[in-house]
């Protein structure tokens, strides 16, 4: 029930949540990269991906290519195609982590 409840927050929430004001404004990523850890953590793909993203872009984390990697590939194994893109890429500019 949790991870149902889980699920539902997340795709009711994430655009909310990372709803920019301006282009100069990544503060307003911090609670969405901590909404979205933990539903990482637990398997979500989608919440694996986001993160990702906000990794690759540094945006309300410091940038960092090899966490990016890791949870492109997370997501990615589980069949999302967003990542699975994601992570050609990187595998085709030699980006593997």
């Amino acid at each position: 029930m949790l991870r149902l409840f889980a699920l539902l927050l997340l795709f009711i929430s994430a655009d909310f949540i990372t709803y920019k004001t301006s282009k100069n404004n990544s503060d307003v990523y911090v609670p969405a990269i901590r909404f979205w850890r933990p539903l990482a953590k637990l398997g979500f793909s989608t919440a694996q991906y986001n993160l990702a993203v906000r990794y690759e872009r540094g945006k309300g984390v410091t940038p960092d290519i090899n966490q990016a990697f890791k949870w492109y590939r997370k997501s990615a194994e589980q069949g999302n195609s967003k990542a699975q893109l994601k992570l050609g890429n990187f595998y085709e500019a030699g980006l593997n982590a």
